[in-house]
């Protein structure tokens, strides 16, 4: 096991977040969906520090947009954001 450096820790981090996604979208049960889901949230954890950020700052920027966008759980389609 390495220990590795900051910047190659993001950049492995970025891999893996890209692998657990092609995971999920690939998972044939809900089963193995959640599975590759919890997979995406641990990377989430692990990479927050590495911006100096937490769970909880995260948190307040996804509920900020979703107050100004919109979220995702009806099913809408935005085709195109205007920023202000």
């Amino acid at each position: 096991m390495n220990i590795l450096e900051h910047s190659q820790h993001a950049v492995e981090i970025k891999r893996k977040l890209k692998e657990e996604l092609n995971e999920y979208q690939e998972a044939s049960s809900n089963e193995e969906a959640i599975e590759e889901l919890a997979d995406l949230l641990e990377l989430i954890y692990a990479v927050l520090p590495l911006h100096n950020s937490n769970m909880e700052e995260l948190e307040n920027v996804r509920l900020a947009k979703r107050e100004k966008r919109g979220g995702f759980d009806k099913g809408y389609y935005l085709i195109e954001v205007e920023d202000d």
